[in-house]
């Protein structure tokens, strides 16, 4: 999107046609050929409907979200709420905050609610527009400066600063696993951490290790309803002093689980098996974990846990144990008929099929009972844990 189609957008006579895209059916392309139908500029009829297709899907992570200005690819980037506020708690207090490649403002935002001073800088124009725009809604545009640039080149001065460096696209994905990629490049924070007393960097969790353990400072690996969403790197003075090197972090609850040398033993499945949330086994936390649940692995190659009684609800997905056999899809299949189980959700981490292939592969006829299929990988294939949720 262009800035002279946000600037429009943004605009009373703007919002008056978001409001009747809105009110248009059909999806997206038929809303546009009605929009151009009408004499309406390509840019300004894709412009609108990318808007308000873009509010739709926010509504689930913001509450205000029909008031708000994405584009598609800025909401795919943009943090959600939870975590924006969360940044913004720790890096709030320094006073003056720089958000490095702000995009539609959505942390600049957190920030300036939490009471800093804030300088918001991104090279993109137009995502400067629906920034200012966002920031008017919020009431908190007199608490942040907007600024186009580069941020390795502009100079700007504050206390902290927090930096969401985008990621290359390819095949119409961002690629987010591999520290080249990374625009500008994860060696600016160098330059950049000498500029001030401290700071968060919000990064892949898919970053090999190697990687974040080079940057330096303290990471701490965040959830939200059970997904890992990023790795936050945290230097300086925002490191907190005490808090430990790897940690996760679940949200919006801010349980802190640090990472542990402690390898959990390994024991058959008990009364129940214990899916962890994905950020306790990105950060090596499951030792404690483990301890914590009095818990034992199913098999040292993989997470999930077993134990004699219930898990802790935020920390693990827990499931009471049906039966336990080798993966054999005509053994299986008969002890699925004779339970009268027709259905299956099927949970893996390292099994080579995918759900569906696996309910094909045992026949499953869609009557009768649902039950839960974990698969879990031994030194001697596979075990099949049916169980049904806790």
């Amino acid at each position: 999107m262009d800035e002279s189609t946000a600037r429009f957008l943004v605009s009373d006579e703007g919002g008056r046609l978001l409001d009747e895209v809105a009110a248009l059916s059909g999806d997206a392309p038929v809303r546009v050929l009605t929009l151009r139908k009408r004499g309406l500029a390509p840019e300004i009829a894709a412009g609108a409907v990318d808007v308000v297709e873009a509010r739709r899907r926010a509504r689930p992570r913001f509450p205000d979200a029909s008031r708000l200005f994405f584009t598609g690819e800025a909401l795919a980037q943009a943090t959600s709420p939870v975590l924006a506020a969360y940044h913004a708690s720790r890096l709030a207090p320094f006073g003056r905050v720089a958000d490095l490649g702000c995009g539609v403002g959505i942390d600049a935002l957190a920030l300036a609610e939490a009471g800093a001073q804030v300088a918001a800088i991104d090279r993109d124009p137009a995502r400067l527009v629906f920034a200012r725009a966002n920031a008017a809604g919020r009431g908190v545009e007199d608490r942040i400066t907007f600024r186009e640039g580069d941020v390795t080149t502009l100079d700007w001065e504050a206390d902290a600063l927090f930096w969401d460096p985008s990621r290359r696209v390819e095949g119409g994905r961002r690629v987010s696993a591999h520290a080249d990629r990374y625009e500008p490049p994860l060696s600016f924070l160098d330059a950049a951490r000498g500029r001030v007393r401290g700071g968060c960097v919000k990064l892949s969790p898919a970053l090999p290790d190697d990687v974040l353990s080079a940057l330096g400072g303290c990471v701490e690996f965040l959830s939200e309803q059970r997904e890992c969403k990023e790795a936050a790197l945290w230097f300086g003075e925002a490191t907190g002093g005490g808090n430990p090197a790897r940690s996760a972090v679940l949200l919006p609850e801010r349980i802190v689980l640090p990472a542990s040398e402690d390898f959990p033993a390994v024991a058959p499945p008990g009364r129940f098996v214990h899916d962890p949330d994905p950020a306790i086994h990105r950060a090596g936390a499951l030792g404690g974990l483990a301890v914590r649940m009095d818990a034992a692995l199913l098999d040292a190659g993989d997470a999930y846990l077993t134990s004699d009684g219930p898990g802790a609800p935020r920390l693990v997905s827990s499931y009471r144990v049906l039966d336990v056999l080798p993966y054999r899809p005509r053994v299986l299949r008969d002890r699925l008929r004779e339970r009268g189980i027709g259905r299956l959700v099927v949970k893996k981490r390292h099994f080579p099929k995918e759900p569906d292939a696996v309910a094909r592969e045992l026949g499953l006829s869609g009557a009768g009972s649902e039950s839960t299929l974990i698969l879990v990988r031994t030194g001697a294939g596979h075990l099949a844990v049916l169980c049904e949720p806790a």
